[in-house]
């Protein structure tokens, strides 16, 4: 005689995970063939003919009586396909959802661990939907969690968690399915595979039960993810899961202090790190930089195919034009130039975007020169200011490096003397900045030739050049330049562990000063490397490219090493990054579509952004390590201490809420 009992099968993600083993195949499309379609209560799920490989073992030998009634939007049910609500429907209610008993579903159940549940024979325990949408098993598990999954019409899924509050033989235990259930159960499994356990690690019943009831307001509020307007209901398909609890996660998680983001960081024991996108004003463009000042307003820049923009975001979210890609209002910056040639026709690609000393510095990569806005928090149009301060010796201008870039426009044919933004942009794509046809200078007489970034300190400017591999410390006292990094016109890898100036850079792109020490992206070497100012010695801080493996010049990145020493990661065009109050470095791995960040000892960890083809990826607003990013160009911490990163890819400016952590 069998022993009363029940075992389980190992298979989760029913419909999805086809290649898992021949045994679960065949009992998905079992299940596949039944959805939509009429069934018999009573008829045993028996994935007869199909080979059970995997291991199967014995839970408990208590078994007990299972039921409930699954609720659900009215277009999950299979056969009714005029979506007609009826009022008599049992426990239906107004919300802003149109519910009722989902008929004709089939239910199966299974472990926290994502196992199928089967009896002593075998056979999975499944049953299916009477009209009312309730659901009945004669045995089922006892005195354990029990995960209890619906699967209707055209592949939607409803969910339900709860741990049957009694454990002896033949006892009702009674768990229900909403759409409240489904939305906590299906960010509960993401979030406990995300830290690699399982969802009952982090069972509690009045926990869950308090977690149900908020999420039950927000939908009877109407807050809970997208509509669809011709169903009046959300998504359930299988495919849309990763969207379904990222709108779910969004509808609260924003609002840190809220009761249910509070109930979540208690179960989990954890708090949520999400992106949001910020409105610019812009219509359009690319995402270049991104700073703030000490009054909480963000300065932008972008590019478009009309120019390039920088504006003020105002805390209350107003945004306000400070230069547009015009001739006429960036005109003036023929009398605010700092270093650099006059950029009589306007700015092409504003980057290092900073707040200095009440004035908004910045520099145009492609025209090589760097200017200020003196009063950038005004709220009237931005007008000629009379300025003067560090302008270069003219013998800066005439200066030759002592190993020269060729021109490589010496043969471009000119067909007159003004350009227009296309031609503007064409010329500068090839690198180069030029006046008109008669008057321009050449990269050996010109020493800021492609003007990536810059650092001011007290007594220094340092302007880092990507096109010439050289970075540059004019003092501001003397103004005199000097070379502190690289070889002007020469590309390559050497030099860690000796002086700077000996060293070989390739596209250096960002620099910051952080504690007597000059950081800077080594963008085609992927690495970030430093400069110790005292002892002006070289050395890499993050990435670990091998110098033998490259293509052409560039040497190979990649995308290797959480949790281990930043020295040994690898990168692919880290673009930006920045340190915040505490030391901790975060940094833009941009061709990996990433932010990582490396903390005070050294360790290097991924925080947001996930590859595009994953399944679980989402576009737009979401948890940050759900998110898709473009190429982060801008990275910036507002006055709470979240990093605002602006896209180049994407056009979007985003915030990574890092105050949500505190």
């Amino acid at each position: 005689m069998k022993e009363a009992g029940y075992r389980f099968i190992g298979g989760s993600d029913l419909i999805n995970k086809w290649n898992r083993t021949l045994g679960v195949l065949a009992l998905s499309l079992t299940l596949m063939a039944l959805v939509g379609c009429p069934a018999k209560n009573g008829n045993p799920l028996n994935p007869a003919g199909s080979v059970l490989t995997y291991k199967v073992g014995i839970i408990s030998n208590n078994s007990a009586k299972l039921g409930g009634q699954v609720m659900g939007p009215s277009g999950i049910i299979s056969n009714n396909s005029a979506k007609i609500i009826s009022n008599n429907s049992a426990k239906y209610r107004t919300s802003a959802y149109d519910v009722k008993g989902v008929d004709n579903a089939i239910v199966y159940l299974t472990s926290p661990d994502e196992e199928f549940y089967t009896d002593t024979d075998g056979k999975v325990l499944f049953a299916v939907t009477d009209a009312n949408g309730n659901y009945h098993f004669d045995k089922a598990p006892g005195g354990v969690p029990v995960i209890v999954t619906v699967v209707g019409a055209n592949d939607r899924r409803l969910v339900g968690f709860r741990k049957p509050l009694k454990d002896n033989r033949q006892t009702e235990q009674k768990i229900d399915v909403s759409l409240a259930t489904t939305f906590m159960t299906e960010l509960l499994r993401s979030q406990a595979k995300d830290q690699g356990l399982s969802m009952g690690d982090f069972f509690s019943e009045p926990k869950l039960s308090h977690i149900v009831d908020l999420t039950q307001t927000l939908l009877d509020e109407g807050k809970l993810g997208t509509i669809d307007v011709e169903k009046g209901l959300p998504d359930l398909a299988i495919r849309n899961i990763p969207k379904l609890r990222n709108d779910y996660l969004m509808a609260f998680a924003t609002q840190k202090d809220s009761e249910l983001s509070l109930a979540w960081s208690d179960l989990l024991k954890q708090k949520f790190l999400i992106v949001t996108s910020i409105p610019t004003g812009l219509n359009g463009g690319n995402g270049v930089s991104v700073t703030t000042d000490d009054a909480g307003n963000i300065y932008y820049s972008a590019t478009s195919d009309t120019g390039a923009s920088i504006v003020r975001i105002a805390p209350t979210g107003a945004s306000f034009d400070l230069l547009g890609g015009t001739t006429d209002n960036t005109r003036w910056l023929n009398r605010s130039l700092l270093f650099g040639n006059s950029p009589w026709w306007g700015i092409n690609y504003p980057r290092g975007l900073t707040y200095y000393n009440n004035e908004l510095y910045f520099c145009d990569l492609n025209n090589a020169f760097l200017a200020k806005i003196p009063n950038p928090k005004s709220s009237d149009q931005v007008t000629p200011p009379d300025w003067s301060g560090d302008e270069l010796p003219e013998s800066f201008y005439n200066s030759s490096f002592t190993e020269a870039v060729p021109n490589p426009l010496d043969d471009l044919v000119w067909e007159g003397a003004t350009y227009s933004w296309l031609n503007f942009n064409k010329v500068c794509s090839l690198g180069e900045y030029y006046k008109s046809a008669d008057d321009f200078r050449t990269l050996e007489k010109l020493p800021l030739f492609g003007l990536a970034d810059f650092a001011i300190a007290d007594d220094s400017i340092y302007l880092c050049d990507s096109k010439k591999n050289v970075i540059l410390e004019y003092d501001r006292n003397s103004k005199a330049y000097s070379v502190l990094a690289g070889k002007s016109g020469q590309r390559g890898f050497s030099g860690d562990g000796g002086p700077a100036d000996q060293a070989l850079l390739n596209g250096p792109y960002d620099i910051a000063l952080q504690n007597g020490a000059l950081y800077f992206t080594d963008i085609s070497n992927q690495r970030i490397r430093k400069i110790d100012l005292s002892t002006k010695l070289i050395s890499t801080v993050v990435g670990n490219s091998n110098p033998a493996d490259k293509v052409g010049d560039v040497l190979k990145g990649g995308y290797a090493g959480d949790g281990g020493p930043a020295t040994s990661a690898l990168l692919a065009y880290p673009h930006k990054f920045l340190f915040d109050a505490d030391g901790n470095m975060f940094l833009s791995d941009s061709d990996n579509q990433r932010i990582r960040k490396v903390d005070k000892n050294g360790v290097i960890t991924t925080i947001a952004g996930m590859d595009p083809l994953d399944p679980n990826a989402v576009s737009g607003d979401g948890l940050a390590k759900w998110v898709t990013l473009g190429e982060i160009q801008g990275l910036a911490l507002d006055k709470d201490g979240n990093l605002l990163m602006a896209d180049a890819r994407t056009g979007a400016l985003r915030k990574l809420w890092l105050s949500n952590l505190k």
